[in-house]
């Protein structure tokens, strides 16, 4: 961030007791930022209590709580549900579907009924990786095109309703966000009990790409695309520099854990354990961000064993 451009502002987060939204609201809080945290949680994760945040309780599919948003400068939609936490059946889909594309339509549709002055000026919409499709050999970055499976097509519709509000307000940013690596949630908490008993293994073939962010990556660049005008207008890919796949992955993580990974987990059970949703984990996409990222935002992990070690080390 720049030193002269030490503005403070008034943002409204929603999905902003997740994993992200809580690393990024602790980030901004820090820095004398203030604002409103929309969640369905009827109080805030320690790290955002007694902070300049205060907690506005609300489902993001039902409008009601859109007129609070009035009086922020930027909105940041993180609310999404979870991806991989159940088992994907036709409720679970619809959940993955409403909570982000009706969430951005309701943000959309409040702004552009206020008059022009009173609008906010920024919204930082997070989309996903997924907006490309999956594939063992091809390589995307944002100037790829969208891919045509059931990911794929709620990335293009979640983004599409942030768009409505381009030219409407002075910028929406899309941030395409990898796999975030994180012990406090997301994948790496889900595999570590398995690694612990010494079950730990490749997902399926093991060939296929993962695209990740190490969580202090990811907080520091939505962070700078909160307060440093750099971070234009557009659609950027927040994903290390270097994917790996995840057989790679694996062998980084059982280094690190000190345990072994000698049972490669079958795709048949991934398909019992999450359904559809196994799809994705066992095809992977390769996806880096543009040279224009890379240049603007200095990744501090941006190898996967140097992340892993600072994960383990500081269990963040």
């Amino acid at each position: 961030m720049n030193h002269h451009d030490q503005k403070t502002y008034h943002h409204f987060i929603t999905g902003g007791s997740g994993l992200i939204g809580t690393s990024l609201v602790q980030r901004l809080a820090e820095a004398g930022h203030s604002g409103t945290i929309l969640s369905r949680k009827s109080s805030l994760p320690p790290s955002s209590q007694n902070t300049s945040f205060s907690l506005l309780q609300g489902d993001i599919r039902d409008a009601s709580w859109c007129k609070h948003i009035k009086g922020h400068h930027t909105i940041i939609n993180l609310a999404g549900f979870p991806l991989f936490q159940h088992r994907w059946n036709a409720k679970t889909k619809q959940l993955i579907q409403s909570s982000r594309i009706q969430g951005s339509h309701n943000i959309a549709d409040y702004v552009l009924s206020q008059p022009p002055s009173e609008r906010c000026k920024h919204l930082i919409q997070a989309s996903a990786v997924g907006y490309y499709g999956t594939s063992l050999t091809e390589k995307f970055d944002e100037s790829s095109p969208a891919g045509h499976d059931y990911l794929a097509d709620v990335a293009q519709k979640w983004e599409q309703q942030a768009l409505r509000l381009k030219g409407a307000i002075d910028k929406v940013t899309i941030m395409r966000i990898g796999i975030v690596l994180s012990t406090r949630g997301g994948m790496i908490k889900k595999v570590l009990p398995i690694f612990q008993k010494g079950l730990g293994g490749r997902l399926g073939s093991g060939k296929q790409w993962v695209s990740w962010i190490h969580i202090h990556d990811l907080t520091a660049a939505l962070y700078q695309a909160c307060t440093d005008s750099h971070w234009q207008e557009g659609v950027y890919n927040l994903t290390s520099p270097h994917p790996v796949t995840n057989s790679q992955l694996t062998k980084a993580l059982s280094k690190h854990l000190k345990l072994p990974a000698f049972f490669p987990v079958a795709k048949t059970f991934l398909k019992a354990v999450l359904g559809e949703g196994a799809n994705y984990i066992t095809q992977g996409q390769y996806v880096i961000a543009s040279k224009d990222v890379q240049q603007k935002f200095h990744y501090q992990y941006p190898h996967i064993d140097e992340a892993l070690a600072h994960l383990i080390k500081t269990k963040n």
